[in-house]
């Protein structure tokens, strides 16, 4: 099928703010009932006035791993208990968002 005419358009008009760059780290639960992803060395590219790609000078962001804990709808309850028992605090996090706010904070 053809695209979409709009977002075609939308395309040709939009530009990059930022590049997003992480390692990421991929683990199952013994039980296969949890899966995690750790992410860490976050680091975000100005792109806004770049004529091409900047993957050389990244903006300076705190220092933090952001760890994401997965699992089944079924498992759900399961998964509660277990961060009951983690020792960090719990909260919603977007890498893109913490890149903007970086951007955003020079």
């Amino acid at each position: 099928t053809a695209p979409n005419p709009l977002f075609v358009e939308l395309l040709r008009v939009s530009r990059p703010f930022i590049l997003n760059s992480y390692t990421r780290e991929y683990y199952l639960s013994a039980d296969g009932r949890v899966r995690l992803t750790l992410d860490y060395h976050l680091k975000v590219f100005d792109q806004w006035k770049a004529a091409r790609p900047n993957f050389r000078f990244a903006l300076p962001m705190a220092a933090n791993m952001v760890i994401e804990f997965k699992c089944s709808p079924e498992d759900s309850r399961y998964l509660a208990d277990v961060l009951a028992e983690f020792p960090l605090r719990t909260e919603r996090n977007s890498k893109y968002v913490n890149g903007l706010d970086s951007l955003l904070e020079r």
